[in-house]
């Protein structure tokens, strides 16, 4: 399934993924890499149907599942359950810095520049190799005009990823 999403072949994909049965151990990897090509394919209302019924369930992939949901909500223009979806991830996994990550996106986008920039610096002191973090404090602070924080978090960002079509 994820050779075919990876070659863009999403219908494919999902067939692979819908053939895992409930009962088989990767079944809740299925799902969230269901939910991951659901997102690609732009089917948000979906993405929300098949996270909010797996997250009923124990998952080993509930971050992987909330950040999708929080994505496929935030696409729909409903960033109050895209933050929703976001702080429940949050509470399950704390540490993961992609979620924080995705939260500051949602308060970006509400021109929330403070809840972004605080929801960015958990997400780089969770990881600071986290390149993305970095990349967007940069821009964020530039955007605000605080040049010195815009120098160090676009030398942070630099440092880890100098070949990308970003640097």
């Amino acid at each position: 399934g994820i050779g075919a999403h990876d070659r863009e072949h999403y219908d494919s994909a999902l067939a692979m993924f819908d053939w895992i049965h409930p009962n088989d151990s990767n079944f809740s990897w299925a799902v969230a890499e269901k939910a991951n090509t659901l997102l690609a394919m732009e089917r948000y209302e979906q993405v929300v149907e098949v996270c909010e019924n797996a997250l009923a369930k124990p998952s080993g992939y509930r971050g992987s599942l909330y950040m999708s949901l929080g994505t496929a909500y935030d696409e729909l223009e409903q960033s109050d359950k895209a933050l929703d979806a976001y702080e429940r991830g949050i509470n399950e996994s704390p540490m993961s810095e992609r979620l924080y990550f995705n939260k500051a996106i949602t308060h970006i986008r509400r021109d929330e520049w403070q809840a972004s920039f605080e929801s960015l610096k958990r997400a780089v002191s969770i990881n600071p190799y986290y390149a993305s973090g970095h990349y967007v404090i940069g821009l964020l602070a530039r955007e605000q005009g605080d040049y010195a924080v815009a120098t160090l978090a676009t030398s942070a960002f630099l440092m880890l990823e100098n070949k990308s079509s970003r640097a």
